[in-house]
């Protein structure tokens, strides 16, 4: 799912791409991210959507049963988003 911003570039553009019925091709998430564990704090920005790995970055920690704190800075344009 995509929420059309009435400015967003990329979602409105996916918004009239739906409506020609054509076929995007979506591949996987791309990048790594590096994590050495040790007695240092995590501090992870995101802004946006970019919450998304922030919150995966989070639940892997908790699967793994990492004793570190985690610090997210979590940034919107608009007390609305």
């Amino acid at each position: 799912t995509v929420k059309c911003e009435e400015n967003g570039l990329a979602s409105n553009w996916l918004k009239i791409q739906s409506e020609r019925k054509i076929i995007l091709q979506i591949s996987p998430p791309q990048g790594t991210f590096n994590l050495q564990l040790n007695d240092n704090p995590i501090l992870f920005f995101a802004s946006g959507m970019g919450v998304t790995p922030a919150l995966a970055f989070l639940k892997y920690l908790l699967e793994i049963e990492a004793n570190s704190i985690f610090y997210l800075d979590y940034s919107v344009q608009t007390e609305e988003n």
